[in-house]
């Protein structure tokens, strides 16, 4: 078996002869990328010993720390980014517009210190309209010696029954000329008579028949002496019945 010392010295033998030649290497490197040195390269440069050579071979350490460190911080830096990232500001909601200012209410006057209490007002009861009213009067178109006079009657129920008598006074040169309704002559019948004092013109309601609410006209037309003829003693009658019995009495106004 061989020597332990004579097989140390047959590897360094081999290991000297396979050393490869630094100088060699950095020469081909240096004319691939030009006739510039690299300094990279320049770092596996044999130095003397001294504290020269310490710095050049702590350089590639150095060198690969802070690559290192850049590294390590840029992933840092990308998870801090990350952490710290602010996210965009929500959408903020429309603002609500303005409220639209209202129009004042119309001013209402207080109520009048004349004016009944509503206590008084409410206690008192609503006055109901009535049933058969009746207006006498001269007809517009009346001229200087004819005439007509106009009964209305007005009436806010159904009429059932109904008797209208006029009376048209005697005055010089008096003489019937016609009498007319607004009643429909199949609904009524009409006539004339005379006295000593007067004219008298008729109407009846057929039986039967009926009369809606409403306003009616019952007219006489005359003769008379020329100039303005005095209705003082004329007169009108009306008997209704719409609902209950009414009569009505009164005179005519020129």
């Amino acid at each position: 078996m061989p020597d332990d010392r004579d097989l140390r010295s047959v590897l360094h033998d081999e290991a000297d002869r396979h050393s490869p030649d630094r100088g060699a290497m950095l020469d081909r490197i240096n004319q691939r990328r030009g006739s510039a040195p690299n300094r990279l390269m320049s770092l596996f440069r044999p130095v003397e010993p001294g504290p020269r050579r310490i710095l050049n071979v702590a350089r590639p350490v150095a060198a690969a720390v802070a690559v290192a460190g850049l590294l390590v911080a840029g992933v840092t830096g990308i998870n801090l980014a990350g952490q710290q990232t602010v996210p965009p500001p929500a959408p903020q909601a429309a603002a609500s517009p303005p409220p639209v200012p209202t129009s004042p209410a119309p001013y209402s006057p207080a109520p009048s210190s004349s004016a009944p209490s509503a206590s008084a007002s409410s206690s008192a009861p609503p006055k109901k309209p009535r049933l058969l009213t009746a207006t006498g009067s001269l007809n517009r178109y009346s001229i200087d010696n004819w005439g007509q006079s106009d009964l209305v009657v007005d009436t806010t129920g159904t009429i059932t029954k109904l008797d209208v008598t006029v009376r048209i006074a005697r005055t010089p040169g008096l003489l019937d000329t016609g009498h007319w309704t607004s009643v429909p002559n199949e609904l009524i019948t009409s006539s004339v008579s005379t006295t000593g004092s007067a004219f008298v013109y008729r109407f009846t309601l057929k039986a039967g028949a009926t009369l809606a609410p409403g306003s009616y006209t019952f007219a006489t037309q005359y003769n008379h002496s020329a100039g303005t003829r005095s209705m003082a003693a004329d007169s009108y009658e009306v008997t209704a019945t719409a609902g209950k019995k009414t009569r009505l009495t009164g005179g005519y106004t020129a």
